[in-house]
Parts: C-alpha cells; sequence; structure tokens
C-alpha cells in the first residue's frame, strides 16, 4: 500500500483477511470488502455512501457502494458479491422485474465501474463461478478481493481521483 490511501486503509489492510479457514490470507467476507471498499474511497477524498438507489428501477434495486464528488456526482459505482455469484445475479431475471448488476451499472452515471467480488462466507471459502461477470465487460472492471488487499484498491483510487479531476470535480479536503 501507498501513504496516499492513509494509515488507516493501511492498518485495516493489516487486520482484515486473517481467517483459519481460508485458503488465502488475503480472502476476505463481505463485511471486510465493504468494509475496505468504504475506507478507500474516504482514504481518497471520496464521500462515500451505501445502498444507492439505481435511477429508473421500477423495484428497490441499488448498487452496494459509491463514491461520490462533493456535489454528488457518483465516481465510482461499486457491486459486491461472492465469486460464486451465478447468472441470474449478474445479468437480471427479467420475468420477474430483477435487475442484475450488469443493468444496474448501465443505469448508473458513474464514471467508473467496479464489481468486487469477496471469496469467505460462512466459515468457509468459496466455489469459483466462471464466466458470468465476463458479461459486465468492457464498461465494468471485476476486481477480487485479494487484489485489492494489495496494489488494486491504489490503482482504483489514482484512477478515480484523476477521473473527478479531469471533469473539475472536487472531492473532499481540496478547495472549491
Amino acid at each position: 500500500m501507498n501513504d496516499f490511501l492513509g494509515k488507516r486503509v493501511q492498518a485495516l489492510c493489516g487486520i482484515l483477511g486473517r481467517h483459519a479457514y481460508a485458503t488465502s490470507p488475503q480472502q476476505l467476507t463481505l463485511q471486510e470488502l465493504g468494509s475496505l471498499v468504504i475506507a478507500g474511497g474516504c482514504a481518497a477524498g471520496f464521500v462515500v455512501q451505501v445502498e444507492v438507489p439505481v435511477v429508473g428501477s421500477r423495484r428497490d434495486a441499488k448498487l452496494d457502494c459509491a463514491w461520490l464528488a462533493v456535489d454528488g456526482t457518483m465516481v465510482v459505482a461499486w457491486e459486491f458479491d461472492g465469486r460464486d455469484v451465478g447468472r441470474t445475479h449478474i445479468l437480471g431475471d427479467p420475468a420477474k422485474g430483477k435487475l442484475g448488476n450488469k443493468e444496474k451499472f448501465a443505469r448508473s452515471a458513474a464514471l467508473l465501474k467496479m464489481q468486487a467480488l469477496y471469496s469467505l462466507r460462512n466459515g468457509a471459502p468459496l466455489p469459483q463461478q466462471r464466466g458470468f461477470t465476463d458479461a459486465l465487460r468492457p464498461e465494468v472492471e471485476t476486481v477480487r478481493d485479494a487484489d485489492l488487499m494489495t496494489s488494486e484498491m491504489l490503482r482504483v483510487s489514482i484512477q478515480a481521483r484523476s477521473l473527478a479531476a479531469e471533469r473539475g470535480l472536487v472531492l473532499l479536503g481540496q478547495a472549491d
């Protein structure tokens, strides 16, 4: 990690992912992944909001997390799912009126769209599903928990700050 993300994020990474049942020390639960993304967004100067309503949805569809500029512009949209996420969750079920992540991201005006996958649930590693998150490309990046615990969180933070700066958006701690 870099000082850019702050001491809190570095400390958080030092305590997350320490599960006896994990096959890797950087595997996270949903709660840990959410905590890491929230801390990373705050450290990078974003206003962080969770459970963000999806524009134009008939149901109570929400994005899991968003990093916002001070004026409320969504810079990064996040969805968190287990690495065993299924096809219907990603693509939705129109017959049941269920939006999938693909449609949630499509309706989002976020400058950067991230699908983050966690590895652990109920005291055990999740099986790895393949291919379903490929349907999100190229508009959405998919990242694993273990990657966010290393350099990937820094890369996403720098990219998000750069996108915000290109559009003249103000972040927390910056002058108007």
